[in-house]
């Protein structure tokens, strides 16, 4: 504790803690991606929940998926992924198709050209990858360790919704799926 030159009764230390600070510097990373992300879907002429969408269905098997599970893995409602794929529809962006096995069910697919707005979406990462590269080879290495671990606290205190766990996942299961991309 310090003293206050003025009154020598002690005051409390106001420095953060380390865990405040490194909490605070990953949520600025976190208003930036989240700012790079609104970013990049405006220059596509999109809204950021379309942009997503295109990115989940540029990692989906076939380019494609059911409106539930688009809704499930973005961990957004049903009628909001309904609205903005009705949008990306009318925009030529995704095709519904019916299933051949199921006609009661339809498969929201990518176009050529919302192919196209996804793949240009998901090459926006490279600031990313610069940030990372501005770290020595130790440092990387050392962040990268402090993320699984981190990520694995947030899962085990089930702070991330499953849908988010399986997204971050690419949809694979594992002992620890937030972090199987990390590794």
């Amino acid at each position: 504790m310090r003293q206050h030159p003025v009154n020598p009764t002690p005051i409390r230390d106001r420095t953060p803690s380390l865990a405040h600070r490194l909490a605070s510097g990953l949520v600025k990373i976190g208003l930036a991606l989240n700012h790079h992300d609104r970013k990049t879907a405006g220059s596509n002429g999109l809204g950021l929940t379309q942009t997503r969408i295109l990115e989940f269905l540029r990692q989906c098997p076939k380019r494609s998926a059911r409106l539930s599970a688009i809704a499930r893995g973005l961990s957004i409602t049903p009628a909001t992924a309904c609205e903005s794929v009705r949008t990306l529809t009318q925009k030529g962006l995704v095709r519904k198709v019916r299933s051949e096995t199921d006609e009661r069910v339809v498969i929201i697919t990518l176009s050529t050209e919302g192919q196209r707005k996804a793949d240009h979406a998901a090459g926006q990462d490279g600031f990313l990858i610069a940030a990372a590269e501005s770290l020595t080879p130790a440092e990387q290495e050392a962040l990268l360790k402090t993320l699984i671990k981190m990520t694995v606290a947030i899962q085990e205190r089930r702070h991330a919704p499953a849908s988010m766990v399986q997204r971050v996942n690419g949809g694979m299961r594992s002992s620890s799926p937030l972090t199987q991309d990390l590794r």
